[in-house]
């Protein structure tokens, strides 16, 4: 420039003494280099000649400006909030007060000037202690604490902080004090200790476990439930992963498979449910119903999740329990369905099966070869075989006549052993329990025995490569047994297991069917298990199975137990007979089937008797009708289209209450036999019969 500016130190009249020199200095912005500057003169002894020195202040003098700011930046945002603030000076002058601090606290009378010691204060705990000030300012640090005052007789609470404001030579010149009433925080302390209490006292009082889970699995809080149930201490617990204590996985459970709530809870940001298998603080497997709700922060987003987890083992159990019942109702169902298709079956199989056995046993005593007297025998052995067959579909249907008795059950084991024994391969060890002064049951010997042969002969077929095979008998009450026929009182068991390989799931509630066998053709009819479920059914009775792969099998065969003695029904007595003579007697004949009809009129007409025919019972009425007075005994066939011979029957003894009769049947249940001796009958023919036992029914007619 051509002329130094009017900040030049040349025409400032500041001077400073420096070693006994007077230094003309100025302080300026240099607006072009954008500096703060700082220009002395030095007069040089002996001249006119000045020494010009230019220091470059702009970084002290923007930490000072800087501080400046900071320091006043504290006080106004102080101010905008409202608080009660005091600025105290090193020598503990009062240098500035808010009108909030006016509120919060009383100056002596007369006394609210700056300027004032603090000392002089009016509180009964000196906000502003002279050591604690001593410390902010010597070690620049802010001190923070919470003190009482009396405030109205009422004790508040004021949380004082001590702020050193320091200036451009780094040195404290005073500090601000900012005090905050705490009354309301208390109030609102209180309030929220209140509510976690009571929210507490819900989580450890729904009697769910109950966990809070961040998003890497980690276990951040739980209750008391859930740390009973995994068995260890909070401290154990909190930072662990869910899946470790809960499923002893070494990673999330949802990687190994498992349906996981929490899971799907972080990526839907939904309440998800499931049911897991769990392991208790004894290692047990237990059933437990995980229910993950969300925990979401300002912006929407899940940060973690709270899952409860209900123990439901007993409802699996009895819901498992209900679905058994259930399985066993609807298979007693289809039983009675099969059993009563299966007894249609086998009346109709019945009259044929007679009608060829009669035949030929009127072709073997006419006067043939020996060579077709053989043939014959052939014919009369099959279809003694397939009567065998027919009984056993018989006993599915349970139309067979049972005759019950008083029965030891330990008894019947022991002498039962003897038999079967042969029956058993020598590599298959075949043992007896026995329970001590069991009850009687009531029950057919006989078809008992072929349910303990059926059994043990399925598992001697199971077990080709050896093994054992264990009777045991015992007692159970009906509250002990898992069955929708154990109601009440106690229960006689029969039970036979094996060491084979067990039953698989998929066939198990197919055993019992009828023709359903597992065995290769011409190992087995498919009956035997079958015909147990029958007779067993048949005897007040039911089944129990337990199999495991790999383990064996056991069936348990329950029968009610006796406690008063019951009769036994009296067998059968047989009577000798003699040939027949039917000369002058009339038979009336009613029989829906063509081949039995003809049989029987071949066989009643070589006897000398006169045979009336009919095809069902309402011709049978008819005919009886007219001839009544002439007719002998009938011979009524019980099931018949549109009238049983039963009903027909009675009808006869309207018209003539003596008439005698005979009634053949592929079937009779004790409730028909009940009905059948309520009408009256005289004789019951089981088909398929033999001639023989034609004649030995007729000669028992006949001689009353």
């Amino acid at each position: 420039t051509d002329k130094p500016f009017s900040h030049c130190p040349i025409y400032n009249n500041t001077v400073r003494e420096r070693n006994g020199i007077d230094v003309l200095e100025a302080e300026f912005y240099e607006p072009k280099l954008k500096k703060y500057i700082k220009a002395e003169l030095y007069p040089l002894i002996g001249s006119d000649i000045y020494l010009h020195t230019i220091t470059d202040l702009t970084e002290t003098e923007l930490l000072k400006r800087n501080l400046d700011y900071f320091n006043k930046g504290i006080i106004e945002t102080v101010k905008n909030l409202k608080l009660p603030y005091i600025v105290i000076t090193k020598d503990l002058k009062v240098k500035e007060y808010s009108k909030e601090a006016l509120d919060l606290i009383k100056f002596k009378e007369g006394l609210e000037d700056e300027g004032l010691s603090c000392g002089r204060l009016d509180c009964e705990a000196e906000l502003c202690p002279g050591d604690i000030i001593k410390k902010v300012i010597e070690e620049k640090s802010m001190y923070h604490d919470v003190i009482s005052l009396k405030r109205n007789n009422n004790e508040c609470y004021i949380r004082r902080s001590i702020i050193p404001l320091v200036n451009e030579l780094d040195e404290v010149d005073e500090v601000l004090i900012v005090l905050n009433d705490l009354i309301g925080v208390k109030k609102v302390k209180r309030k929220l200790n209140r509510t976690e209490e009571f929210l507490s006292s819900i989580i450890e009082g729904i009697g769910d476990a109950l966990v809070v889970i961040d998003r890497e699995f980690r276990i951040l809080s739980a209750n008391r439930e859930y740390l009973k149930r995994t068995g260890k201490p909070i401290d154990r617990v909190r930072g662990s992963f869910c899946y470790s204590l809960s499923h002893r996985y070494s990673r999330p459970c949802y990687k190994e498979g498992e349906d996981c709530p929490v899971y799907k809870t972080f990526l839907t940001g939904q309440t998800c449910k499931s049911i897991h298998e769990h392991s208790d603080a004894d290692n047990n497997v237990i059933y437990v119903e995980v229910v993950s709700y969300p925990l979401k922060d300002e912006t929407g987003k899940v940060y973690a999740a709270v899952e409860t987890l209900r123990d439901i083992t007993d409802l699996k159990k009895i819901e498992r329990e209900r679905m058994e019942l259930k399985i066993q109702l609807m298979q007693a169902q289809k039983m009675e369905a099969i059993g009563t298709l299966a007894a249609g079956i086998a009346h109709d199989f019945n009259n044929m099966l007679m009608g060829i056995a009669g035949f030929a046993e009127i072709i073997k005593k006419k006067n043939i070869s020996s060579e077709i007297k053989e043939y014959v025998d052939r014919i009369l052995n099959i279809t003694n075989k397939a009567s065998e067959l027919t009984n056993q579909i018989l006993i599915i249907g349970r139309k067979v006549k049972i005759s019950k008795n008083l029965i030891n059950l330990n008894k019947f084991v022991k002498d039962s052993i003897a038999t079967i024994r042969r029956m058993i391969e020598e590599n298959i060890i075949i043992s007896a329990e026995l329970w001590k002064d069991l009850p009687a049951i009531e029950a057919d010997e006989g078809q008992l025995y072929q349910v303990l042969l059926n059994l043990v002969i399925n598992a001697r077929d199971v077990m080709p490569d050896g093994g054992r095979i264990l009777i045991k008998t015992g007692i159970k009450d009906a509250m002990d047994v898992r069955s929708i026929h154990a109601k009440t009182g106690r229960f006689v068991f029969l039970s036979i297991k094996d060491t084979g390989p067990g039953i698989p799931e998929y066939i198990r509630e197919r055993i019992f069917e009828p023709f359903f066998t597992t065995k290769s053709q011409g190992k087995g009819t498919g009956l035997g298990l079958s015909v147990v479920y029958s007779i067993v059914n048949e005897h007040g009775g039911f089944i129990e199975l337990n199999t495991e792969l790999g383990k064996g099998t056991e069936f348990i065969i329950y029968f009610p137990a006796l406690t008063d003695e019951l009769k036994s029904i009296d067998e059968t007595v047989l009577v000798d007979f003699n040939e027949i003579d039917g000369k002058g007697k009339t038979v009336l004949v009613a029989e829906d089937e063509e081949v039995i009809r003809d049989l029987l009129s071949i066989c009643l007409n070589e006897w000398g008797f006169k045979v009336l025919m009919a095809k069902n019972g309402e011709e049978a009425i008819r005919i009886f009708e007219r001839l009544s007075e002439n007719i002998d005994f009938v011979i009524l066939d019980k099931v018949m289209p549109n009238l049983s011979g039963i009903e027909a029957l009675k009808r006869m003894k309207d018209i003539k209450n003596t008439i005698k009769s005979i009634i053949s049947t592929g079937y009779t249940s004790p409730e028909e036999l009940r009905e059948i001796e309520h009408v009256g009958v005289n004789t019951v023919l089981k088909k398929p019969f033999k001639i023989e036992q034609l004649k030995e029914a007729i000669l028992k007619l006949l001689k009353g």
